[in-house]
């Protein structure tokens, strides 16, 4: 390819690897698709296998980008979308529980703070899907082992405690 086009770099260097940082050098495409809620974007990124949790601005992932910063660029997308792009990223395997950012949040931490609905209910529908398989999977370990189980009344509290939260966010 000749120099300037999509194949090279500017300055005539190799050709541009899919996670390599485009903007400002702290920012993948992956990023910056799940920053602007572009659905068919990250989908398209994913499909060309664009690292799901790479990290680079201040060890934020694109989930992380999904989260945040929604009222810092004209062409965020709508609330919906990035909760759709937040879904895409968890189903090709984002880790929800890293921590990044000047604050070292998790993503639903993030989408709280920045009054994301959508995608703090993908992200917390996760999290009680990861908390469904441990308590699942201790269950047969329990029972694999011959012991008796424990009356647990704390889960059924906590159970309701999500409940009543996600009905707050629906």
């Amino acid at each position: 390819p000749r120099r300037g086009s999509p194949g090279r770099r500017r300055g005539g260097g190799g050709a541009i690897s899919i996670d390599d940082a485009i903007w400002h050098g702290c920012r993948t495409a992956l990023m910056t698709a799940a920053c602007r809620g572009n659905e068919a974007m990250v989908a398209m990124l994913l499909r060309r296998g664009a690292a799901v949790d790479l990290t680079k601005d201040e060890d934020c992932t694109a989930l992380h980008f999904t989260a945040f910063y929604p009222r810092l660029s004209g062409n965020a997308g709508s609330n919906r979308s990035r909760a759709k792009c937040a879904q895409l990223l968890l189903d090709a395997g984002a880790v929800h529980d890293r921590k990044g950012g000047g604050s070292h949040d998790t993503a639903l931490e993030y989408a709280r703070q920045q009054d994301q609905p959508a995608v703090a209910k993908v992200l917390k529908a996760k999290v009680a899907e990861e908390d469904l398989a441990m308590r699942k999977a201790h269950v047969a370990e329990q029972a694999a082992d011959g012991k008796s189980l424990p009356a647990y009344p704390e889960l059924a509290a906590r159970r309701e405690a999500a409940a009543a939260a996600a009905r707050r966010w629906a």
